[in-house]
């Protein structure tokens, strides 16, 4: 599915970051032991086919069991530790890929123009003096 999705995007003009969402290890257990370095593998293997970054911003974020709700969400605790290291690999892979923003892709137009204001009432509609 991850190739699908690359190949599709690449073909649409988005610059693409895969990164891996936070995972509470010891609640995964060992159920989760093969699961999550085998599929880790497989991204890394495929980001570096695609020529895509790949972060894992919950390795520095120093995210621990008191941080989740469960096995994947964050509590506001845990958020405010991984939200930082997320944005900060997101900016430098955005750098990586040759940009300091990301563009309108080239198959969508530029954003619309602003709405013009709203007219004001009437002078028989508004309150007042």
């Amino acid at each position: 599915m991850l190739r699908e999705i690359l190949r599709l995007a690449q073909e649409r003009g988005f610059a693409v970051v895969l990164w891996d969402q936070p995972l509470n290890g010891s609640a995964a257990g060992p159920d989760w032991a093969g699961v999550v370095p085998a599929y880790r593998k497989r991204a890394e293997a495929l980001a570096r086919e695609a020529g895509v970054p790949y972060i894992h911003p919950g390795d520095i974020a120093g995210l621990e069991d008191a941080d989740f709700a469960d096995l994947f969400h964050l509590l506001d605790r845990g958020r405010l530790k991984w939200q930082p290291s997320f944005s900060q690999q997101v900016t430098d892979a955005i750098r990586l890929l040759g940009g300091s923003a990301v563009a309108v892709p080239q198959h969508m137009d530029e954003p619309a123009p602003e709405p013009a204001p709203e007219p004001s009432l009437s002078p028989i509609l508004q309150t007042g003096p």
